[in-house]
This record gives structure tokens, C-alpha cells and sequence, in this order.
């Protein structure tokens, strides 16, 4: 339920744009992502600092969108998120002694070092090469085809992410059963 109340926001800035325009949708979506704040306060759920992030930069970012009636602001944002992201997670291999995706994900996936190191470098290549791609469509292309980009890529990004994690640490052996194991499975004692 959570992973899709984040995407909530984007949803409702997606259906006031094609409802109205892009100034209705960037105020929908700060009413939005303040709401979702309240509601996970409300909840006791915790509040992450990407969502903290996206939020301070909806505020901000559309507060600039609405002052300045210019949509190069909000379509900004995805990018500037992206690009934070994917510098706090090369920064997380270089302070504390580990990285951000292993503490958060180190009791769900079993990897080597290496494989971490390799799982962070592939979320991080990742949020940068695709903060500069939300940069192409929204330069390159009208404001209707960045809209449907931007919502197309909040749930492509993540799985296109997954997948190529999954595929490197495949083709890396991260996923193979350890030998010890694996003989222990194929031969019954006794």
C-alpha cells in the first residue's frame, strides 16, 4: 500500500494537467505531497528522506512555477531528484563504512561486497542517466509528451532499475546458491 500512496501525488499532478494545465497540476501536486506528509505523520509511518526531498523541492520548485508562469521549474524536478539520488548513493560507499542500499536492503538480499558495491553503482548510474533523459524530453519534445514521460517513467524507472541489477548480479554468479550448498542439497545423508 505504501509503495503505491507514493506514487499518489504524481497521479493526481498526471490527471489535473489533462484536466486542466500544467500550473492546476504543479499546485495539485504541492497540495499533494503535503497532504501525503500530513498522512503518513498522521499514520506514524516514517518519513523518508527521499520523501522529504521530493517534497521540499515541490514546494519550492513549484512555488517558482507558479510565481514565474514558466514550466521549465517543474519539469526540473524529476531531474534534480534523480541527480541527488544518484549522488548520495555513490557518497553512501565513501561515509560510513558501507552504503545506503546494503543497510536498507541487507535483510531482504544476501550479496557479496562486491555485489552491493556493483547493486549501488547500477541505482546510481541509473537516477543520473535518467535525470538527464527527463532533461531531453523536457527540452526536446512538447509539454503534453513530458507529462506522459514523467508518468510513464515513475513505475519504468524502478523496474528498468531492478531488472538491470538483477541481470549484472546474475551474469556475476550474486544469485548462485554457494557450492557447500548447493552438494548439502543434491546429496541426501546417509
Amino acid at each position: 500500500m505504501k509503495q503505491a500512496f507514493e506514487l499518489a501525488p504524481l497521479a493526481v499532478f498526471g490527471a489535473v494537467y489533462f484536466l486542466a494545465d500544467i500550473y492546476a497540476a504543479t499546485g495539485a501536486l504541492m497540495v499533494a505531497v503535503a497532504a501525503q506528509v500530513m498522512f503518513y505523520k498522521l499514520r506514524k509511518w516514517p518519513i523518508t528522506g527521499q520523501m522529504w526531498l521530493v517534497f521540499w523541492l515541490a514546494m519550492v520548485i513549484g512555488t517558482a512555477t507558479l510565481l514565474l508562469r514558466s514550466p521549465v521549474f517543474i519539469q526540473w524536478k524529476p531531474t534534480i531528484v534523480g541527480w541527488i539520488m544518484g549522488i548520495a548513493l555513490i557518497g553512501s560507499r565513501f561515509v560510513a563504512n558501507g552504503d545506503f542500499i546494503e543497510r536498507h536492503l541487507g535483510g531482504a538480499m544476501k550479496l557479496s561486497k562486491a555485489g552491493w558495491r556493483d547493486f549501488t553503482w547500477i541505482w546510481a548510474i541509473g537516477f543520473i542517466l535518467f535525470g538527464c533523459v527527463n532533461l531531453y524530453v523536457a527540452s526536446e519534445f512538447s509539454e503534453q509528451t513530458w507529462v506522459t514521460y514523467r508518468l510513464a517513467s515513475a513505475v519504468a524507472i524502478p523496474v528498468i532499475l531492478v531488472l538491470a541489477s538483477a541481470g549484472w548480479l546474475s551474469l556475476r554468479g550474486e544469485f548462485a546458491e554457494p557450492e557447500e550448498e548447493a552438494r548439502n542439497v543434491a546429496e541426501p545423508p546417509g
